[in-house]
């Protein structure tokens, strides 16, 4: 399935952060960061998932959740995770979903919430 890029439909002002189309996120401050993605998936069927945070393409180490889940009708589920980063000025950040191994998954029809929190540490 290849590695998707989940877009956000509304991104809220970020201080020190700009959002120029719905996936990228572009530090604008050098530093150390605590961020944090959520994600609800509306589940009906197996599935398999994996989530991630990427750096300008390359995934962020220990940023990833995996989850597997099985149900009969809709159902939600919850995927969370945090990483600390060290980002660049100019740097992108991406929330990105990998291998999805499902008999029923469609995205984006599944996902039914997207939340990212970034706070700077140093």
């Amino acid at each position: 399935n290849g590695v998707t890029n989940l877009p956000f439909n509304a991104a809220s002002p970020i201080d020190g952060w700009t959002n120029p189309n719905s996936t990228d996120f572009v530090c604008a401050q050098t530093g150390l960061y605590s961020v944090t993605y959520k994600i609800i998936l509306n589940i009906n069927g197996i599935t398999f998932s994996e989530f991630h945070l990427t750096l300008d393409g390359v995934d962020v180490p220990g940023s990833g959740t995996y989850f597997e889940t099985i149900s009969f009708g809709n159902h939600f589920a919850e995927a969370t995770g945090i990483a600390l980063v060290n980002i660049s000025a100019g740097q992108v950040l991406r929330i990105s979903a990998g291998e999805v191994l499902t008999s029923s998954f469609r995205y984006p029809a599944d996902v039914d919430a997207i939340g990212l929190t970034i706070i700077r540490i140093s």
